[in-house]
């Protein structure tokens, strides 16, 4: 005796179904990592270094400024030195585009010429901060795809006597 088997039509296209649906969830997850790995390279080009780090030392009572510059800092536009009541001590200006000392010391102006006493005019000495507390704010500009701009830095420095 002979055995036929009739095969259902619902099964077969239920099985053609699952098998695209698989498909499908196959070629989303591969599209959805490519777009993940798209917007990570995108993050990482657009990421900047614009800060101009400033670390300060102090010796015999004496402001030293130690200046590093991320990659798109472009120099310092000012260096202030003002007392806690906000009273200007000493201010210097650079150019901004060029302007890159890795060291400034408090009433004394780079060698390299970089920058200009601004105040006290007349390039009087700024008055002696030994013993006091001292604002330091850092205003540099930066170069960014996007264009250009500036960045301040502020820092609170105790001077001992």
């Amino acid at each position: 005796m002979t055995e036929t088997r009739s095969r259902s039509p619902l099964r077969f296209w239920l099985g053609i179904l699952i098998g695209v649906i698989l498909t499908l969830a196959v070629v989303a997850g591969v599209a959805i990592y490519a777009v993940g790995c798209a917007i990570g390279k995108v993050a990482d080009a657009v990421r900047t270094d614009t800060k101009v780090a400033a670390r300060a030392t102090t010796a015999d009572g004496r402001l030293e400024l130690d200046l590093s510059y991320g990659t798109e800092a472009t120099g310092i536009v000012t260096i202030t030195v003002t007392s806690m009541n906000g009273e200007k001590l000493w201010e210097v200006t650079g150019q901004g585009g060029s302007s890159k000392p890795a060291k400034v010391g408090y009433g004394e102006l780079p060698a390299d010429g970089s920058l200009k006493q601004s105040f006290p005019e007349d390039g009087k000495p700024p008055p002696d901060i030994r013993g006091q507390t001292v604002q330091v704010r850092i205003v540099n500009r930066f170069q960014v795809a996007f264009g250009p701009g500036q960045e301040v830095t502020d820092l609170t420095v105790e001077i001992p006597k």
